[in-house]
């Protein structure tokens, strides 16, 4: 398990500096060149997310070669931070060579959960493709890449890959309407955004009807925070929808955005963290009350974002500011929870 900490480590600086370019995004003055400001979402995104799912799936899978996939993501974000104009070559080859681990993975182990994770992993190639040409479309992509990992794997974790046939069939219609509507904005940004804000509501309510994260609510120590942390993701992610829905070229598209990115994907990680970093890192970890400082801070942070994208003063950036101590406190506890 050891070789998986550099791996982690690459992720995490990754991390931080995506953070930071984001902090100047909103107008904050960091000591950050202009690239790395343009570059926020795609070192987030295709860098962070795309070199930890990557670790985490090559870690489950137990095969030598399916490594070099986070090395060639996590590698190819360190270049990107560093200025090489190559940089996200490496992250794109990283996401062709995620797409080939799945395929190996598809052979043996075909069924819902994983189907919809290989969908998740083309949708991340697709992004990063389209953001080689400058399309736009790249963003909804990458954010199918983390909506489909994720609801792929509360599938498996739920155990909802063997759930009667009307359960599977509605989640796959879901998955069906938001697909099209992500591959519509390749021609009409509008009226893509407007057919996936359906299937993230279809998505919304699934999730919050079939997963498991409302019982784990009445539990106690980590099991409760888990679930607290999902149901407060899912309803960020039927905000994001419904803004999608309702999306015309207007204010919403910030809020929007950082609904889905920040509030449902953010959201996920926070609660998953305590279980995916010591399997990862081969380490226990305790679970500490402070863990709840950085999530309520994240959903602050989005409350007042929201407030701003309606008009109220300067909230859009100190929304931004707190979203950002709350990764960084998230990043502190966790590694203050971990055991020697």
């Amino acid at each position: 398990m050891r070789r998986n900490y550099p791996l982690v480590a690459l992720g995490m600086v990754i991390l931080v500096v995506a953070t930071l370019a984001g902090l100047s995004r909103i107008g904050f003055s960091l000591p950050l060149p202009e690239r790395l400001v343009l570059s926020h979402g795609a070192l987030m995104i295709a860098g962070f997310f795309g070199t930890l799912i990557s670790l985490e799936r090559a870690y489950a899978m137990g095969k030598g070669w399916g490594y070099a996939v986070p090395l060639l993501t996590g590698i190819g974000g360190l270049a990107t931070i560093a200025g090489w104009e190559h940089g996200f070559t490496l992250i794109t080859l990283g996401s062709v060579g995620f797409v080939l681990l799945f395929i190996q993975i598809l052979r043996f182990q075909l069924n819902l959960s994983t189907a919809t994770l290989a969908l998740g992993v083309f949708t991340l190639l697709a992004g990063n493709l389209l953001w080689y040409q400058q399309n736009q479309a790249a963003i909804p992509f990458w954010g199918a890449f983390l909506l489909l990992t994720i609801a792929g794997e509360r599938i498996e974790l739920a155990q909802l890959v063997s759930a009667p046939g009307g359960v599977r069939r509605s989640f796959a219609l879901a998955v069906g309407i938001y697909l099209a509507g992500v591959f519509a904005t390749l021609t009409s940004l509008v009226w893509g955004l407007r057919i996936s804000g359906i299937g993230m509501l279809a998505l919304f309510a699934w999730l919050l009807r079939y997963d498991v994260a409302m019982k784990s609510i009445v539990k106690q120590g980590l099991p409760k925070f888990i679930g607290i942390a999902l149901v407060a993701g899912y309803l960020w992610l039927g905000v994001s929808g419904a803004l999608a829905l309702a999306y015309a070229g207007s204010f919403a598209y910030d809020i929007m955005l950082h609904a889905l990115f920040l509030g449902f994907v953010f959201s996920m990680v926070f609660g998953h963290a305590p279980v995916i970093f010591p399997a990862l890192l081969g380490r226990e970890m305790r679970f500490l009350n402070s863990f709840y400082l950085h999530l309520a801070l994240l959903h602050l942070s989005l409350l007042i974002r929201l407030a701003g994208s309606l008009g109220i003063g300067e909230l859009i950036s100190w929304g931004g500011v707190l979203s950002a101590l709350a990764i960084f406190l998230f990043l502190i506890n966790n590694a203050r929870a971990l055991k020697k």
